[in-house]
């Protein structure tokens, strides 16, 4: 109230953020304030909206295929060249690891272009090149095989080796093999005496293993029985700088009817001319063939410990020399896809030289290591070492849903072992004790197949019923693949070893590794592995109440007695 007594209008202070607009809850509001509270609303919104969607991201993400800028390196990974890269270095990365691991046997590791490799698979396919090769040939042919036959495509070789005068003509044969009969009533030194004079300068060797018995013992014995103690079987050809690694001997039914293998390395120099000093070596501790007949024998030794001693360090500083020359690969090879390496192994059990044996073995355990690697091994005398067997069947199990190369095996088999049917071995029917030739290699092969059985590991039979023709079965060697899912092996053992106790112990073997990231090379080994197999027909418990699987008494007894020996 004023001083007269009447009231008086109170006008409010202005309040802070500008003039009231009304009163809310008995409280004055001002322009500023409802502005804020309108602001506040409307965030309060867009979070809301903001969680929703969130949510909704979320829901989607679960039930779709991640393609957010983070999940950039799924679809790298899932992208097909990604894939087959990775495949690719990995591959190369095995094939480095196993031509360190041979090499670290004594093998020397000659590098060698993919295209320079060839596979014959044919026998009538092997007889025309040997025969090709040798007449092409300018400076030298070096061959080495158990015993050259009779037969028309025989002497088309020999005329071939006699086809121009002036070259370096070298024939290493085994000596009693090449003295020994056939139906014929002819013998190797008969048909090699015509070489000797028809080819000039040509020089026909005998090779007499060191391990035969004495001369005054081994002339009162069957040829036979002095082969049973160890021969020259290896089978190398050298053309100028040309290669050919084989299993087959020099003869009509390996040119016509016997299926062996072939590896044709062309224009490999340093390779040829390590093969050419090998075989040179065991050339001049020959026995010489003259056209005349007369076989002069080699330099003699005080004692056969002496000549075995001399021929053993011979050998052992061919390969030293060549390892030094040709060391295995460095690290940069990881990234090389068209690596390709030649390993040569020798076996001379007699003379102390096993890289061959030690190399198969170690090669045997790291396919069956914790990350197995597929493998098939084939051989026409199947008389594994205990140390190969126990390597074999060192293998755990395979992956889940894994499966091996190609074979007539279960889908679950890692390792499949191809062997001649007892009809496709060149004994089957024979006369007399050679009859049982067959007879006991089955019984040695039924005893491997009980010891294998339910161990992932399948034994195929090499049929020739089952391939449209008379064929008998000779091919011998091993492929590896690696890992599944590959398809392609990435190593390969061409070699004249059946990979028995006889090869092991007692004869000279000549061998060779071939590691390799070429995919022209592999695939056609892969094919070369998939012709041998064509036909072959899976082994179980009923194949051998077959009747030509009957393994008689005496068998049964030689089978015991002569496993050492064949």
């Amino acid at each position: 109230m004023g001083c007269c007594g009447t009231k008086e209008e109170v006008t409010p202070a202005p309040l802070p953020g500008g003039q009231p607009v009304g009163r809310e809850g008995g409280q004055i509001v001002t322009r500023d304030a409802v502005r804020e509270k309108a602001a506040a609303a409307a965030e309060r919104r867009m979070e809301a909206a903001q969680r929703r969607g969130q949510q909704g991201e979320k829901s989607k993400m679960k039930s779709a295929t991640p393609l957010a800028p983070a999940n950039g390196r799924t679809r790298e990974l899932n992208d097909p060249r990604a894939v087959a890269s990775r495949a690719a270095a990995a591959e190369a990365s095995l094939a480095l690891e196993l031509a360190r691991g041979l090499a670290a046997h004594g093998l020397p590791c000659f590098r060698v272009g993919g295209a320079a490799a060839t596979t014959l698979r044919s026998p009538p396919q092997l007889h025309a090149q040997i025969c090709a090769s040798a007449r092409r040939a300018e400076r030298r042919v070096v061959l080495s095989s158990l015993y050259v036959g009779g037969g028309a495509l025989s002497q088309q070789l020999l005329r071939s080796l006699a086809h121009a005068g002036g070259r370096e003509v070298v024939l290493c044969t085994d000596f009693h093999r090449a003295h020994r009969r056939d139906a014929d009533g002819s013998n190797a030194v008969e048909r090699l005496r015509w070489l000797c004079a028809e080819a000039r300068g040509a020089q026909v060797c005998l090779f007499r293993h060191p391990a035969a018995p004495p001369p005054w013992l081994e002339a009162r014995l069957p040829r036979e029985i002095s082969e049973l103690c160890g021969v020259l079987h290896a089978k190398v050809c050298v053309f100028d700088d040309d290669v050919l690694l084989t299993g087959a001997n020099l003869s009509e039914d390996y040119f016509t009817s016997r299926q062996d293998r072939g590896l044709l390395l062309r224009d490999v120099p340093h390779l040829a001319d390590f093969y050419a000093q090998l075989l040179g070596v065991f050339a001049a501790r020959s026995h010489r063939l003259h056209a005349s007949g007369a076989i002069e024998p080699p330099r003699e030794h005080t004692s056969p410990a002496a000549a075995r001693a001399e021929l053993g360090h011979a050998v052992r500083g061919v390969l030293a020399r060549a390892r030094e020359a040709h060391p295995p690969p460095d690290g940069s090879a990881t990234h090389d896809e068209r690596a390709c390496w030649v390993l040569p192994a020798v076996q001379l059990a007699a003379a102390g030289i096993t890289c061959e044996s030690e190399s198969i073995e170690w090669l045997l355990r790291r396919a069956s290591s914790h990350t197995p690697l597929p493998l098939t091994l084939c051989s026409p005398y199947l008389n594994l070492p205990r140390r190969f067997v126990d390597a074999l069947l060192a293998t755990p199990p395979l992956p889940p849903h894994a499966s091996p190369p190609p074979s007539p095996a279960s889908s679950d088999a890692r390792a499949t072992v191809l062997v001649a049917s007892p009809t496709a071995s060149s004994f089957w029917g024979a006369r007399g004790v050679r009859s049982l030739v067959p007879q006991v290699y089955s019984a040695l092969e039924q005893a491997f197949w009980r010891e294998v059985a339910g161990r992932r590991v399948n034994i195929a039979h090499f049929d020739h019923a089952r391939r449209g023709g008379p064929m008998t079965f000779h091919a011998k060697g091993l492929w590896l693949w690696p890992p599944p899912p590959a398809s392609l092996p990435v190593a390969t053992l061409v070699c004249s070893s059946n990979l028995g106790e006889r090869s092991v112990h007692r004869d000279v073997e000549m061998s060779a590794w071939l590691v390799t990231t070429d995919t022209t090379l592999r695939q056609a080994l892969q094919e070369e592995q998939r012709c041998l197999l064509h036909g072959a027909k899976s082994v179980d418990a009923s194949t051998y109440h077959a009747k030509e699987h009957r393994v008689g008494s005496i068998a049964s007894v030689l089978s015991r007695w002569l496993r050492r020996w064949c």
